[in-house]
């Protein structure tokens, strides 16, 4: 259930109004425990837009990793790992 999100204009206003930030990238990849699945699906913003048929499927066979990408902007500090 993979989503591309496109930040691209939140980004530019942000460099707009702070053109010296900085910033920093975390991805990683984590396992989901068996027992945790329905509940990360149910917490999940992405399963809050589909059908319930479509939640009942993927149910089915949920996720059983999940990845997180965050892109941290730092603006008149010190970035510790910038």
């Amino acid at each position: 259930m993979p989503v591309d999100y496109d930040n691209a204009s939140v980004l530019a206003k942000f460099a707009e109004n702070y053109p010296d930030f900085k910033q920093e990238e975390i991805n990683y990849v984590f396992d989901i425990l068996e027992n945790l699945r329905t509940d990360f699906l149910a917490m999940s913003p992405l399963e809050w837009q589909v059908t319930p048929e479509a939640k009942a499927e993927i149910a089915k066979n949920p996720p059983t990793t999940a990845g997180i990408h965050v892109r941290i902007l730092v603006v008149g500090s010190e970035c510790v790992r910038c």
